[in-house]
């Protein structure tokens, strides 16, 4: 001090002031390098005030028809802790230890860890987690946040369909994915969906329809088995339920993504053309060359040999051989113009990963190829495809689009006469009662359907493969005042000593049906209304 003194001429009181002064700059540098370094923490300590459930759903729930949870968040809590900050990690070990029923050793492994921030518990319940935090009582170095779970109420057999979400709370497939933007919740931009997106699933029948596949599955062992039910005059998707022999990380959703030969169940829209164009009729008696008929160097034969039958009895036994003689009158271009009509060739739902089938092209389309192709061989269908198509028949010749959400715009589509639609629906009829059907057949239940059974082909797309099949039967059940449900069941490779539709897929058919009947399902899915179809310039069928 005494140099200051002489060397600047300073005062004692100047010198104090001075001191003072560059003791407060240092403090002030400090305050501001801690507040950057605090500032640029990964983590945050959050405070307890987590009581507004609301504003962490960030995901509205879906629902049945009739308001039961399928896939629904739940608010919850995870744990963390800051390690590097623990000073007695045995204590908050046993803590954590006794709430969380956690091992001990564990816990204590991961408190000595020299971190920053480790979660301790996901997805516990939030007063449990606010109870352990106030309990520890040290701030600095536990605390817990709010999160979001997505639960799947409904059953596995659903859930290709309905989806899941990933670890960033975006959906994965199905539903989850297709519905993703509208699902998730936004305060400053309202949803039709804000109060949750309802199914046209109703969750009685599919338990039903679930419960009897899993009987079926383990009868017919095959690779795949599914079903699917609807309304067919509101395109309603009532029951979806699939199995698959060899479980997948990601579920394919066979009802979009299979792609197969429908072999006969085919017949249905073949001989719908045939009638549409007046090239035959349910009467005119065809020669089915006693089961072997050569066509384009390829013989054709028919699993039972026929000579004389009417196209009625053509339809319901199933011939091959007069179904494709048939084929050869129509010219192919109508032909294949009829099939594009009916959807075959497009996706009908636009779902991720959904398929268009395959469709010869008509330049060159040969007379063999429209042979086969009229029993379903040379041409490769969806489940949905055959769903949609085959709503024509129940709304005088109309197609209604299958629909998976009740507020889905109901489109329609005239592709045939309302008189061809009602012969088609007494041909079926017979199939059941006389034909390869007989299966299908229900006491006090008007049922009618086609059966459908494809050799299957080789992977490459390249021949067939022997003794393996889809077997398929594609039907309706009309119950009392007319209220009709339309069902599609196929059987991918059955392996249980049977492999013939009729003997295979068309049991599951009536299974379903005699639940529906003996627990009345009908009355309550399929009330009576007003004919409700139009055509309108906006129609949704036409942009598909």
């Amino acid at each position: 001090m005494i140099r200051l003194i002489e060397k600047y001429g300073l005062s004692p009181v100047q010198i104090v002031f001075l001191g003072c002064s560059i003791g407060f700059a240092y403090l002030l540098t400090f305050l501001v390098v801690a507040a950057t370094f605090l500032k640029t923490e990964p983590t945050v300590f959050l405070t307890h005030n987590h009581d507004e459930k609301k504003s962490y759903i960030n995901r509205i729930a879906i629902y049945d028809r009739n308001g039961i949870p399928l896939s629904s968040s739940f608010y919850v809590a995870d744990i963390y802790v800051h390690p590097n900050r623990i000073s007695s990690a045995d204590e908050v070990a046993k803590t954590l230890e006794k709430y969380l029923s956690m091992d001990y050793s564990e816990i204590a492994t991961l408190l000595n860890q020299h971190r920053n921030y480790a979660v301790v518990a996901k997805g516990i319940n939030p007063q449990l987690a606010k109870a352990i935090v106030k309990h520890i009582n040290k701030p600095r170095i536990i605390g817990y946040h709010p999160s979001e779970l997505r639960k799947i109420h409904c059953s596995d057999y659903l859930l290709p369909l309905i989806g899941r979400v990933s670890w960033n709370g975006k959906g994965a497939f199905g539903l989850e994915l297709y519905f993703d933007k509208s699902l998730q919740t936004d305060n400053n931009k309202p949803s039709k969906h804000n109060d949750g997106l309802y199914l046209t699933i109703d969750t009685e029948l599919q338990d039903i329809t679930d419960q009897i596949l899993q009987r079926s599955f383990k009868v017919l062992q095959p690779d795949r088995l599914l079903a699917v039910i609807a309304n067919p005059r509101t395109g309603d998707i009532l029951a979806y339920s699939q199995i698959e022999k060899k479980a997948r990380p990601v579920p394919q959703l066979l009802l979009t993504e299979f792609v197969f030969e429908p072999g006969s169940i085919f017949k249905v829209f073949t001989l719908a053309l045939m009638l549409e164009n007046k090239i035959t009729t349910p009467d005119e008696k065809l020669y089915c060359e006693n089961g072997s008929f050569k066509i384009g160097g390829h013989l054709v034969e028919d699993v039972h040999p026929y000579g004389m039958l009417t196209t009625t009895e053509v339809f319901s036994k199933s011939s091959n051989i007069c179904m494709g003689k048939l084929a050869l009158r129509l010219n192919k271009h109508d032909y294949m113009d009829g099939i594009r009509k009916f959807g075959f060739g497009r996706r009908v739902l636009n779902f991720s990963g959904e398929s268009n089938g395959i469709l010869f092209n008509p330049v060159s389309l040969k007379s063999v190829d429209a042979f086969v192709m009229s029993y379903g061989h040379g041409i490769a269908v969806t489940p949905i495809q055959l769903l949609q198509a085959f709503t024509a028949f129940f709304n005088q010749g109309r197609m209604i689009k299958p629909k998976v959400s009740t507020d889905s715009q109901l489109g329609t589509l005239q592709v045939v006469s309302a008189s061809t639609a009602h012969e088609i629906k007494k041909m079926l009829v017979d199939a059941v009662i006389n034909g390869t059907g007989k299966h299908a057949k229900v006491t006090e239940v008007v049922t009618g359907g086609k059966t459908g059974t494809a050799i299957k082909i080789r992977h490459g797309g390249k021949g067939y493969l022997e003794k393996s099949y889809v077997s398929s039967f594609l039907g309706f059940a009309e119950f009392d005042s007319g209220r009709q449900m339309i069902i599609l069941i196929i059987v991918d490779e059955p392996r249980g000593g049977k492999y013939l539709a009729g003997e295979t897929a068309a049991p599951v058919f009536r299974q379903i049906v005699e639940k529906i009947k003996d627990f009345r399902l009908y009355e309550r899915l399929l009330n009576p209304t007003k004919d409700n179809l139009s055509e309108t310039d906006e129609n949704p069928l036409k942009d598909t």
